[in-house]
C-alpha cells in the first residue's frame, strides 16, 4: 500500500513522513494564546481534532491554529506546519503537523504521542493503542489491521525489539467516505515507543499524489 492508492495510507509511507517531520522531537506547541474558535466556522461532523477539512490555510492562520513558518511537505510540492495548536487533541499527543497542497487546502493531519517509557512488555502502549483505535473507529471505519499474534515475538520483553527491527507490525487502517487514517505503534528502544496517527482527506490526497506523479513523469 501507498498513500496514493485507493485505500489506506501505507505503514511504510507513514514511517517516511514521520522521519521527515522529525520523529522523536519534543512537543512543538510553543507558548502562546490558545486558538480562537470564533475565527473559524462551526466544525462539521467529519472534523478531526476540531478542524474541518473545509478550513483554509488562511483561516487557520487567522485563528492562531498555525503558529510557525511553512516547510516543504513532499519534495517541492505542498507545504506543512509543525508548529500548530489544535482546538482539540489527544491528552498524550506530543506534537502534530498540518499539511497543505499548493492551493492551501488541508490534505493531512499528523500527530505523534508522548513516549511511553519503562514498558518492557509493551502492555501499557498496546492498551493506549486500543483506546485510540476505538475512539478513531467511531468516526472512521476500520478496514485492516496489522497486529502480530502473541508468540510471534520470543518473550514478552522482546516485543519492542521485534517491533523496532521490523519483525512485527502493530497498526490499524481506517477508511471512510471523506478520509482515511493509519494508527501505528513505533518503537524507539527496547522498552519504549509511541503511537503515530496520520489522517488524510481522501480526494485531496489522491489528487495531490496524481499531480505529483504527473510532474515527476514530465521531468523524467
Amino acid at each position: 500500500m501507498r498513500c496514493n492508492r485507493h485505500g489506506v495510507v501505507s505503514i511504510f509511507f507513514a514511517s517516511v513522513l514521520l522521519a521527515v517531520l522529525g520523529w522523536g522531537c519534543s512537543a512543538n506547541e510553543k507558548e502562546g494564546p490558545p486558538p480562537d474558535p470564533e475565527e473559524l466556522p462551526t466544525a462539521t461532523e467529519d472534523a478531526v481534532f476540531g478542524l474541518s477539512w473545509s478550513y483554509t490555510e488562511q483561516q487557520l492562520l487567522a485563528a492562531g491554529v498555525i503558529r510557525g513558518k511553512a516547510e516543504p511537505f513532499v519534495g517541492k510540492r505542498g507545504h506543512m506546519y509543525t508548529d500548530v495548536k489544535l482546538p482539540r487533541r489527544f491528552k498524550d499527543a506530543d506534537w502534530c503537523a498540518l499539511c497543505f497542497n499548493d492551493s492551501g487546502d488541508m490534505v493531512r493531519i499528523a500527530c505523534v504521542g508522548e513516549t511511553v517509557k519503562n514498558d518492557p512488555s509493551g502492555e501499557a502502549m498496546r492498551k493506549r493503542y486500543e483506546e485510540l483505535k476505538d475512539a478513531i473507529s467511531r468516526k472512521i471505519p476500520i478496514v485492516e489491521t496489522f497486529e502480530a499474534k502473541k508468540g510471534t515475538w520470543p518473550r514478552d520483553q522482546d516485543w519492542w525489539g521485534s517491533l523496532k527491527d521490523g519483525k512485527i507490525q502493530w497498526a490499524t487502517g481506517f477508511r471512510g467516505e471523506v478520509m482515511e487514517a493509519i494508527l501505528e505503534i513505533r518503537a524507539e528502544s527496547g522498552i519504549a515507543g509511541a503511537y503515530s496517527l496520520i489522517v488524510d482527506n481522501l480526494n485531496r490526497m489522491q489528487e495531490f499524489n496524481r499531480t505529483s506523479d504527473q510532474a515527476d513523469r514530465a521531468v523524467f
